[in-house]
């Protein structure tokens, strides 16, 4: 009930069930946890993140995969990057979807060299990054600051085989209109219409 209330945007109604929940003794699981926390992050309600995060750390739930990135999740949308940082530095064996949460949080945040520099630290880690990750790289790319790293990303892209992903191609298009390359962006589109 929570998990469906939370991914059809009925927020308050999957935290009212929670309570529900709580109230009643029922233990939370871990995919309970990871539910409310995004119910939570689209609402920006901080003070109930606390409160998930502290039964999340006592319950021992704070370091699952899953309940780790939706707390970074939730403290990028209630803008406490710092705070973010923390679980995402906790995690002691981080998966793709845990860098990726953290390089989206510092992305939508607009911490674009934090974006950079976890970018690196992905690849120096040995970590193979996804579409999502170049999503998320090309969004920050779009800075006049970083366009040759925009090009670089793009011949990596390409290299990959990741051209075909409609989001990784959507983000090459974002990131040369962003930066006045309409030229390229109106190549990106034409190779989606092939």
């Amino acid at each position: 009930m929570i998990s469906g209330h939370a991914k059809r945007g009925h927020y308050k109604e999957a935290l009212a069930f929670f309570r529900q929940m709580s109230k009643h003794g029922v233990k939370s699981s871990r995919s309970t946890l990871a539910s409310v926390l995004s119910a939570i992050a689209s609402l920006a309600a901080l003070h109930h993140g606390f409160l998930i995060h502290a039964l999340a750390i006592k319950q021992g739930f704070d370091s699952n995969i899953y309940v780790a990135s939706s707390l970074i999740n939730m403290y990028g949308k209630c803008a406490m990057l710092d705070a973010a940082r923390q679980v995402f530095d906790a995690i002691s064996h981080k998966n793709m979807i845990v860098w990726n949460t953290m390089l989206g949080v510092y992305s939508q945040n607009a911490y674009l060299s934090n974006v950079m520099e976890l970018f690196s630290d992905i690849t120096i880690c040995g970590v193979h990054p996804d579409e999502f990750t170049y999503t998320s790289i090309l969004s920050s790319c779009a800075s006049f600051e970083y366009v040759r790293i925009g090009h670089q990303l793009h011949s990596t892209i390409i290299k990959k085989g990741f051209t075909s992903n409609l989001f990784v191609n959507n983000s090459l298009i974002d990131m040369y209109a962003k930066v006045g390359a309409l030229t390229e962006a109106a190549k990106q589109c034409e190779l989606m219409t092939c």
